[in-house]
């Protein structure tokens, strides 16, 4: 946990606001809102709602996870396959059978008893006489009683019209109501939501459920009004609706989520006299249909390859109704702001980070934008949008890492070009890796280390010696050099003649950059003393150098003019150090370092001061410090 804590503090440093803020934020902004921009533009097109609806899907199958709470006003009557067997009369039954139901549920105290059947045909001739026992127990019936019809398309007519197939006249003495039972599948064949409302000109027709609802309340058929806020409002109930007055159903779960009783028992006056004491039935909404297979009213729903029998579509229906459990949808503007915003925020964060780190953060992202849409659908009945907002994700991530892989290696070259003379392969990699400093054009003043190393009496040297020779020389011995600066990551910001200036502390610091460089100072001596005896033994001349090293602020950065640039340092730092290579002549020493770099590497290095000296450039004596080796 700290670790992590710890990760998050340095992630919203101070350096990397900064960072942030510099080159990067352009292309982030530019990429996020683009992929937005093109994705709130796409969101129109017919494929795009499928695909949004498949996530809806995804958060019906894991809603059952949660706990619900119970359907306490509603009861399935199902005419199920052991009713069938139990019975043994041939379908369709005989409207008797519906009869004694309907009286026993009565007596029972069902206050609301929905029949899920289309009785739009007279019985057969010979038991034209049921038609007239199911009349009379509806008549009778303590009970509201609601039957069914059927909508269709009138085609025959000049203008499309609904046609309606409705129970027949015996059937529907003025105590009956009747609400059509058709269902509407999405584009992808999926039952989504339950038209509440279809109009045949001015006359509304409402659903099954409708009618069983406002049965229930106690209702006439008040009229019905829409506001643009996509509200029915029919009586007292306002029902959020979407285009043709769908409303999106909030399933308690797959099928047999409801209390369901099979039809046989109801029949059964033994078993349903158990019933009786139980009060099962009491003051509910008792839904008779069919749930068999061969009745062909199973409906795909969207749990996952779940179908669920129409009698209990319609009842989710009513509870979603009766308990006011409806979804709260994002409107169009907040999903544009959504699109804008969510790819935006995840450019602004990944373009700065490693592709590992970027790709980790991504992953994490969309898994914490998918968990929320899968936890407010469930706990706060939210429907915000998944498929779009992940599409822009996925987009910008795949965009910015593309961007990320061309810039870093255009970044790359060209910090390999700029340094790769300069330090070593090591230091390169580093700066690679945090370019923020190799890339600062601008320049910035810091504390750095600069040494200078010069040979002793090279112009009478090269004076003795043939040209090739004296390149040969100098060469061999630069190597050497630059082996040792490279050795303890110094950068070799240029040679002057005969001279060499390294800097330590730029362009990546150290904390311990002026105890590197007297390091390096002393490791030059030592290899030039291994140099001496090679050339020695080769009959070539030999030389000493001096070294001096300061430390201090020095203004860093890339100078220079268009056709040529270079990272270098400046300032009295530079000049100090120079001065002190020099003052090794006067002094007859090897390695002298500065008061301020000595102070800082005192407890590493054995050292003979040298007071009231006067450098070059400098009105007032100071004290110098010969370095004698190292502890």
């Amino acid at each position: 946990m700290a670790a992590w804590v710890s990760g998050v503090k340095r992630f919203f440093s101070l350096q990397n606001l900064q960072f942030l803020a510099g080159k990067r934020i352009k292309p982030a902004l530019q990429i996020g809102f683009s992929v937005g921009a093109v994705l709130c533009i796409l969101v129109w097109l017919p494929a795009f709602p499928s695909y949004e609806n498949k996530t809806l899907d995804w958060r019906y199958t894991w809603k059952p996870l949660q706990a619900a709470a119970p359907a306490d006003k509603v009861v399935i009557v199902a005419i199920d396959d052991q009713s069938l067997e139990t019975l043994k009369v041939q379908w369709p039954w005989p409207r008797t059978m519906y009869a004694k139901a309907i009286d026993n549920l009565s007596k029972a105290g069902a206050k609301v008893v929905a029949l899920d059947f289309v009785f739009s045909e007279p019985s057969k001739k010979e038991l034209a006489a049921q038609d007239k026992v199911l009349g009379d127990a509806i008549v009778r019936s303590r009970s509201w009683i609601v039957m069914a019809n059927k909508l269709s398309r009138d085609e025959t007519q000049s203008a499309t019209r609904l046609a309606v197939e409705s129970p027949i006249a015996s059937l529907d003495p003025g105590k009956t109501h009747v609400g059509f039972v058709n269902v509407w599948y999405d584009p992808d064949g999926i039952l989504r939501r339950s038209a509440v409302v279809q109009r045949r000109g001015k006359v509304p027709y409402y659903s099954f459920a409708l009618k069983i609802i406002s049965r229930w309340y106690g209702l006439a058929d008040p009229p019905y009004t829409t506001s643009a806020e996509e509200w029915l409002h029919y009586g007292p109930l306002s029902i959020p609706v979407q285009k043709r007055v769908n409303l999106l159903v909030n399933y308690r779960g797959g099928a047999g989520s409801f209390k369901t009783i099979s039809f046989e028992n109801i029949l059964d006056d033994e078993v349903f006299a158990g019933m009786l004491t139980t009060g099962v039935f009491k003051d509910k909404i008792v839904l008779i249909g069919p749930t068999f297979a061969e009745a062909q009213d199973n409906h795909p729903t969207p749990y996952i390859y779940g179908y669920m029998p129409g009698v209990e579509v319609h009842a989710n229906v009513i509870d979603t109704i009766l308990h006011q459990k409806y979804f709260h949808f994002f409107n169009d503007l907040r999903l544009y702001l959504l699109m804008l915003l969510l790819p935006t925020a995840l450019a602004l964060i990944i373009i700065h980070l490693k592709p590992l780190k970027g790709l980790l953060f991504y992953v994490f992202f969309t898994i914490a934008y998918f968990s929320v849409g899968i936890w407010v659908f469930a706990h706060g009945r939210w429907i915000i949008p998944l498929f779009n907002p992940l599409l822009a994700l996925t987009i910008t991530y795949l965009v910015v890492f593309t961007y990320r892989v061309l810039t870093e290696e255009k970044r790359s070259r060209q910090i390999k070009g700029m340094f790769s003379r300069y330090v070593s392969p090591k230091v390169v990699d580093e700066l690679i890796k945090n370019p923020s400093a190799a890339l600062k054009l601008g320049g910035e003043k810091q504390e750095v280390t600069v040494l200078f190393s010069d040979i002793r009496g090279f112009t009478t040297l090269s004076e003795q010696l043939q040209p090739e020779q004296v390149v040969e020389l100098l060469n061999e011995y630069f190597q050497a050099m630059t082996d040792v600066i490279f050795a303890h990551d110094g950068m070799v910001d240029k040679f002057i003649g005969d001279a060499i200036m390294a800097i330590f502390g730029a362009p990546v610091p150290h904390p311990d950059d002026p105890l590197r460089a007297v390091q390096t100072a002393v490791a030059m001596q030592a290899e030039l003393k291994k140099l001496q005896e090679k050339w020695a033994a080769r009959g070539r001349r030999t030389f000493e150098i001096g070294v001096g090293v300061n430390t201090g602020e020095a203004i860093v950065g890339n100078m220079g003019s268009t056709q040529a640039m270079g990272y270098t340092v400046i300032g009295d730092t530079v000049n100090l150090a120079s001065r002190l290579e020099s003052a090794n002549k006067e002094l007859a020493t090897h390695i002298l370092i500065s008061e301020s770099t000595y102070r800082r590497v005192a407890g590493q290095v054995e050292a003979k001061e040298h007071e009231g000296i006067k450098v070059k450039g400098k009105a007032n004596a100071m004290s110098v410090f010969e370095v004698l080796r190292l502890k």
